[in-house]
């Protein structure tokens, strides 16, 4: 058993997004035969931030997004359609908007967790993340996407309130193992 475990803290989705998100997921896959996220998620999802840890602190690290969940309080994003990342790799990803929160939320739990993991400096560089969720990646070639039908397989806008957060584990040809989740606070309403 390896000594250090790759994990990414994430806000799995749920509601309409999720429902949503699994038909463009069924699309890909039954139309195209674009399956790798479908195959490998443990559930659709964004990720805030993800890292190299020694498998001794887990515990620590479910420990302490345990206080951040219960300091932060449930707030709403919106999906805001497709976007597409073409690189050597390709990516098909929904966007996100009214994220100001979902920011404050990432940058508390990096400043939490920087002492705990090697964290992979790309991705979790403030400048350079962008709150996506994949739905397709690493089956997806310049012919195919050639192929896909954009006017098919549109995201509609939807809200979703941000409640729970999770950790997952990752291996390469592995399907992700969600590891633990907690809920955030919920917004108490204010009567006059």
């Amino acid at each position: 058993m390896p000594d250090k475990i790759n994990i990414a803290i994430v806000i799995t989705l749920e509601g309409e997004a999720l429902a949503d998100t699994f038909e463009l997921l069924d699309y890909l896959s039954d139309k195209h035969k674009i399956s790798f996220i479908k195959e490998s998620q443990h559930l659709p999802h964004i990720t805030l931030c993800m890292g190299v840890i020694p498998r001794v602190m887990i515990n620590d690290i479910k420990n302490e997004l345990a206080k951040c969940c219960q300091e932060y309080k449930t707030f709403t994003i919106q999906t805001n359609g497709l976007g597409i990342f073409l690189k050597e790799d390709i990516n098909i990803h929904i966007r996100w908007s009214r994220l100001q929160k979902l920011y404050e939320l990432k940058k508390l739990i990096e400043i939490r967790f920087i002492k705990h993991w090697s964290a992979n400096n790309n991705f979790n560089n403030k400048d350079s993340w962008l709150a996506k969720t994949s739905i397709a990646y690493k089956d997806v070639s310049y012919r195919t996407l050639n192929r896909l039908d954009f006017n098919t397989i549109k995201m509609k806008n939807v809200d979703m309130k941000v409640k729970e957060i999770s950790i997952i584990k990752f291996e390469i040809g592995k399907k992700e193992v969600e590891l633990a989740k907690f809920t955030l606070n919920e917004e108490k309403l204010n009567h006059a």
